[in-house]
C-alpha cells in the first residue's frame, strides 16, 4: 500500500518556484518602501537616496549571507534554525520570536500607512478602522489557503515592481 504523506504528517508542496519568488521578492521589496519614503525624504531631503543606497548594501550583505547558509546547510526554519544550530538553542528561541514580533508590527504599520492613503482619498473614514479592515482581509485570505495568498502576492509584486 503506498503511503500517504498525510498519514504521516507531512506538507505537500503547494507552491512552485514562480511563487517562491514572487513571495521573497513582496519580502524584499516590502510595501513599507510606499509608506515611509514621502516622510523620510521631507526629514532627509537628498539624503535619502544616500541612506537608501545604503540601506540597499547592507540588505544585499544579508541576502548573501543568507544565500551562503542555504547553500552550506539547507534546511528549513530560517533565522531560527540558524540561530539554534549555530549559537544555542536559546539563541534559536530569540531569533524565531524576534522575528514573529517584528512581523506583527511591520504589519501593523503597513496596514495604517496603506489607510493613511485611502484616508486620504475617503477622509471620512477613520484611518485605524481601514487599517483594522485591511489586516482582516489579508487575514481572511490566509484563512483560505497558500495558493489564494501565493495568487494575490504575485498580482501585489507584479503591481509594485515597475514602479
Amino acid at each position: 500500500m503506498a503511503k500517504n504523506s498525510s498519514q504521516h504528517g507531512e506538507l505537500k508542496p503547494t507552491l512552485g518556484l514562480f511563487d517562491a519568488t514572487a513571495i521573497s521578492i513582496g519580502a524584499i521589496v516590502g510595501a513599507g518602501i510606499y509608506v515611509v519614503t514621502g516622510i523620510a525624504a521631507r526629514f532627509a531631503g537628498p539624503a535619502l537616496i544616500v541612506s537608501m543606497l545604503l540601506a540597499a548594501a547592507i540588505s544585499t550583505l544579508t541576502a548573501l549571507s543568507f544565500a551562503e547558509l542555504t547553500l552550506w546547510k539547507p534546511i528549513e526554519g530560517s533565522i531560527y534554525e540558524y540561530s539554534y544550530q549555530l549559537i544555542s538553542p536559546f539563541a534559536g528561541f530569540l531569533a524565531g520570536w524576534m522575528w514573529v514580533i517584528s512581523n506583527t508590527f511591520v504589519g501593523a504599520a503597513v496596514s495604517l500607512g496603506f489607510a493613511s492613503y485611502l484616508c486620504a482619498l475617503f477622509p471620512a473614514l477613520p484611518p485605524n478602522v481601514a487599517a483594522a479592515v485591511f489586516l482582516l482581509l489579508f487575514t481572511a485570505l490566509n484563512f483560505l489557503g497558500v495558493r489564494q495568498s501565493a495568487l494575490l502576492n504575485n498580482v501585489l509584486v507584479a503591481a509594485k515592481l515597475p514602479f
